[in-house]
């Protein structure tokens, strides 16, 4: 199955930046959902990628862009906590792709692909990072909705 259209979450971070040149340069269609579209207008000079202002957190903002990727990717992390709760290690890196998961769940995405990080593990670590990405991972990994192998 060859998925020409990515919807990218996190696309404007270090790492998302470099994949979503990459995948335009091998011919693919991608969509970065970001909060503020005009702080990264250097993206937009790619003909193959659309920067679309959205509200990630919101799954009914993500829904009309899942249902028209043949995939989506999930780059989204924090390396420090915010005071928001939106902004807290458990918020974005174990219920934020919970709700990725779903959300691609019902709107019928074939195809997702989460960043975690190297070590994560939800119970084996000391590091609240580590283990929120290891919650996170366990969570993409079951989505609601999803059918058991």
């Amino acid at each position: 199955m060859k998925h020409n259209s990515i919807c990218l979450l996190g696309g404007t971070g270090f790492v998302g930046q470099h994949l979503a040149n990459r995948l335009s340069r091998l011919g693919y269609r991608v969509t970065i959902l970001t909060r503020r579209c005009e702080r990264h207008r250097a993206l937009k000079v790619n003909s193959n990628l659309q920067l679309v202002e959205a509200n990630v957190f919101d799954c009914n903002a993500l829904q009309p862009h899942f249902r028209d990727a043949d995939a989506v990717i999930n780059l989204v992390g924090i390396l420090n906590e915010g005071r928001a709760a939106d902004l807290r290690f458990s918020a974005v890196h174990a219920e934020f792709p919970a709700m990725l998961a779903n959300t691609a769940v019902t709107t019928g995405v074939k195809r997702m692909l989460h960043m975690s990080a190297l070590n994560a593990d939800a119970g084996e670590t000391d590091s609240i990072y580590l283990r929120t990405k290891g919650a996170g991972e366990d969570r993409v990994s079951r989505p609601v909705g999803s059918v058991a192998t």
